[in-house]
């Protein structure tokens, strides 16, 4: 959920790499299935749950994040 909910908020940043950073997301995703720490239907409710995450977040909020780091 984390690396979907981060990709997301990226994505909104830096549209031109959106694509690569779900890519990156789903393989962190898919890595922990492989590794017995997730089951399949995790992959899915974290992708909802990261995706819900990251539309909480308003634009002026993600930015002010980011200017304060």
């Amino acid at each position: 959920a984390f690396a979907r909910m981060f990709a997301r908020l990226l994505s909104r940043i830096y549209p031109e790499r959106a694509q690569a950073l779900m890519k990156r997301a789903d393989e962190v995703a898919f890595n922990r299935m492989i590794g017995g720490v997730h089951h399949p239907s995790d992959l899915v409710s974290g992708k909802i749950l990261g995706d819900e995450m990251a539309m909480q977040v308003d634009d002026k909020e993600l930015m002010k994040m980011i200017s304060e780091n």
